[in-house]
């Protein structure tokens, strides 16, 4: 099926049910108000900062994550498609952060400059207070060696990026600054919003057909 059917089928199949977002995410916000008509979102109240250090096993952390935050606020939305996702970024074996100062973004990038780093992005769906779907996708991507002029300059000029993404940059401004080159993985992976398996699923419990 071509791209445009697939994403009028989309539409049609999600036009009539309510969905909600359990996120304050902007990117995801973004990308969820383009697919579903009908989407609430909900700061969830997860903490999350517990969770993401708790884990030894990184390649379930970002699941436990986005699950967490959709049973977080389920409750409320009974009758409704709950939605929770997050991502995790792991450079040599070491959990990276968002971080909270310009100098920790200057010291993040200093140790990702250079190296390959992978990202696990999850995504866990609740549909009449019940588990629906879940899955988790990998990326990963290799960070040009950077100079500290470099680095000290897209801090003072990309606070957006730098304090929202896991990664302190945005794929979408890949063009831009050519930080990073994609090993393996695919956008939404790399977003951090996987939504294609679910959207999968959805179409097919609707008519068998994707």
């Amino acid at each position: 099926m071509q791209r445009n059917n697939v994403k009028e089928k989309v539409k049609q199949v999600t036009k009539n049910k309510q969905f909600v977002l359990a996120s304050s995410s902007q990117t995801r916000i973004l990308i969820a108000k383009q697919i579903f008509e009908n989407i609430k979102v909900v700061k969830h109240n997860f903490n999350e900062e517990k969770e993401r250090g708790g884990n030894p096993d990184h390649t379930k952390t970002a699941l436990l994550l986005a699950k967490g935050k959709a049973c977080s606020v389920a409750k409320q939305y009974p009758k409704d498609i709950v939605i929770g996702s997050d991502q995790i970024l792991i450079c040599n074996n070491k959990l990276i952060n968002k971080v909270k100062s310009k100098q920790q973004a200057k010291k993040k990038l200093e140790f990702l400059s250079g190296k390959k780093h992978t990202l696990w992005s999850a995504i866990y769906v609740i549909n009449g207070q019940k588990k629906f779907y879940e899955q988790i996708k990998k990326a990963v991507l290799e960070f040009k060696l950077l100079t500290n002029e470099e680095i000290e300059n897209y801090v003072e000029k990309n606070p957006l990026a730098v304090f929202n993404s896991v990664g302190s940059y945005k794929i979408e401004d890949n063009h831009k600054h050519n930080f990073v080159k994609i090993i393996t993985g695919d956008r939404e992976t790399i977003l951090g919003f996987p939504l294609k398996g679910f959207l999968r699923k959805l179409l097919d419990e609707e008519d068998g057909c994707f």
